[in-house]
């Protein structure tokens, strides 16, 4: 069972200042600022029974941050981009989390769910419907849990976490084509397209700067 939530905030004080003079926050909600990768690995190993939350402002962590080895025995959310009106919706999150740490069904679905996403990340065929009926709810159901508890859609939050991954393989050389295929997806213009929207330049551009 969880007994507390830890937030990771990556480097803009303000966001630590936000959580921590929120109402709810309470001795198990604790909130960390970090700057670098192995602050975050070391904040991760000290604790068992905990949700740990990855979050920036920013729309992307340090390409030098290998996000996808983070081993962990707790929950962890990585999230990017997070507004003053995310940071209301994971109060909402981590308040029901210590309402209902003992009660149950509805957290112990949500947290089996991103079990399945984080197993399932770069699998083409990871989608809404498949991570609804891994836990026996319907599409339109966990799409409203997942928004209320995450801040944003899952299909955004899976494209933001595919992309950070395409970028950690582009900076270690490999191919457009390779990435495309490794993170799942199946179509090199979609992904191409995708990762322009996100990154602000095609993985072609990416990579011959690196």
């Amino acid at each position: 069972m969880l007994t507390e939530a830890v937030i990771l905030v990556y480097k803009d004080i303000n966001y630590v200042n936000q959580f921590a003079t929120f109402p709810i926050h309470s001795r198990r909600i604790k909130t960390i600022l970090v700057e670098s990768f192995e602050s975050v690995v070391f904040a991760i190993r000290q604790k068992t029974n905990t949700l740990f939350l990855l979050i920036t402002g920013e729309e992307t962590f340090p390409s030098n941050w290998k996000l996808s080895e983070l081993k962990s025995q707790n929950p962890l959310l990585i999230l990017t981009g997070s507004t003053q009106p995310n940071i209301n919706l994971f109060h909402n999150f981590l308040e029901s989390l210590g309402i209902y740490a003992s009660s149950i069904e509805g957290n112990s679905l949500f947290y089996k769910s991103l079990s399945f996403i984080e197993e399932n990340l770069y699998d083409s065929e990871l989608s809404l419907d498949t991570v609804a009926s891994h836990i026996f709810v319907s599409k339109s159901h966990y799409s409203r849990m997942f928004q209320r508890a995450i801040g944003k859609g899952f299909k955004q939050y899976v494209i933001h976490r595919r992309i950070e991954k395409a970028k950690m393989l582009l900076d270690q050389g490999c191919s457009v084509t390779d990435v495309c295929f490794n993170i799942g997806y199946t179509d090199l213009t979609h992904f191409s397209r995708m990762f322009k929207k996100i990154v602000g330049e095609k993985p072609s551009q990416y990579r011959l700067r690196k």
